[in-house]
């Protein structure tokens, strides 16, 4: 296939795209190059489409009229966030994001990697005063407002580890070099 559907469960497999799933499959190495291609392809066509252009944790979203919305709509803590678009159902996340950034320069796309820094950047500054860089930990896809809670340890560190691969002074390696 284009990329590597997001799981298997007991209705059949999930085929939407799990952008943190092929981030580490890239960077693993999985498949032939030709798939990890496929894989930033795919992955690509679905951000450059968001306003923010940051990475859903999975798309498309499950929407009610769809089969897998009972399940989804009865999974939850303390209250139901996965609406269309947010939090774990299409909403987009700087964690995710910056994995995705690294999965990029890993198979050579260093402008698009710089360019996912940068979107980093302008979304981590994103929150109720313009002057405090909030680290939300992730936004509505649609719209690209502000979600979940902040200040987010792991969307702060985003930038940051792309940052230091993108600057020589780190790589993720796994296995053989």
């Amino acid at each position: 296939g284009r990329y590597f559907e997001a799981c298997l469960n007991p209705m059949g497999y999930s085929r939407q795209f799990d952008f943190l799933g092929n981030s580490i499959a890239c960077l693993l190495k999985l498949g032939t190059l030709e798939q990890r291609t496929s894989i930033l392809e795919t992955g690509q066509s679905i951000v450059h489409n968001l306003p923010l252009k940051l990475c859903p944790a999975f798309w498309p979203p499950i929407f009610e009229t769809d089969p897998e919305w009972p399940s989804l709509h009865l999974s939850f803590k303390d209250k139901f966030r996965n609406e269309p678009f947010r939090y774990h159902n299409g909403g987009s996340w700087p964690m995710v994001t910056g994995w995705w950034g690294s999965a990029l320069l890993t198979e050579g796309y260093r402008d698009d990697a710089i360019a996912v820094l940068n979107t980093l950047h302008v979304a981590n500054s994103l929150g109720q005063d313009e002057n405090v860089w909030e680290f939300n930990e992730c936004f509505t896809s649609i719209t690209g407002a502000p979600d979940g809670v902040t200040p987010c340890a792991w969307s702060a560190a985003a930038p940051l580890m792309l940052n230091a691969q993108l600057s020589g002074r780190s790589s993720l390696t796994f296995g053989n070099p």
